[in-house]
């Protein structure tokens, strides 16, 4: 049940793990970076991440684009965006700085900075509200 309600988003975590900060130049950052940035983390290890101190990611978070920014699951985040992600922190850095990944394509697509800081301890504090799914129902037999 813990980890279910970890994977979940349900509670706050605490782990070693990236703060990844990406900061605006000229130009706006584009939604696409930001959601690459995220599922490469997902796809490397990442067991939870928070956006900017506020918002936890769930497998079901999406990004648009807003007018001052960027929302997240519908609550609008300004830069600069602030990524922290608990997990393996050698697979999580990998994860961005491989030739034509995220770091690169923030720097050279988006122009923006991207500072990345190993932790020991990451603390994520937001949690998500549980939904209840609309289709889907426990089978038979269970």
């Amino acid at each position: 049940m813990r980890t279910l309600n970890i994977i979940a988003g349900l509670v706050p975590v605490t782990g070693p793990g990236l703060r990844v900060t990406i900061t605006e130049s000229t130009t706006r950052v584009s939604v696409g970076s930001l959601l690459d940035t995220v599922q490469e983390l997902r796809t490397a290890g990442a067991e939870a991440m928070e956006m900017n101190d506020s918002i936890r990611l769930g497998a079901d978070s999406s990004f648009e684009d807003a007018i001052g920014g960027i929302e997240l699951d519908g609550q609008l985040l300004e830069p600069p965006y602030v990524l922290e992600v608990i997990g393996d922190t050698a697979n999580l850095r990998t994860a961005l700085t491989f030739s034509s990944g995220p770091v690169e394509t923030l720097q050279t697509l988006d122009g923006a900075t991207v500072r990345i800081e190993d932790l020991e301890q990451v603390e994520i504090t937001s949690v998500r509200e549980p939904g209840r799914p609309d289709y889907a129902e426990f089978s038979a037999g269970q």
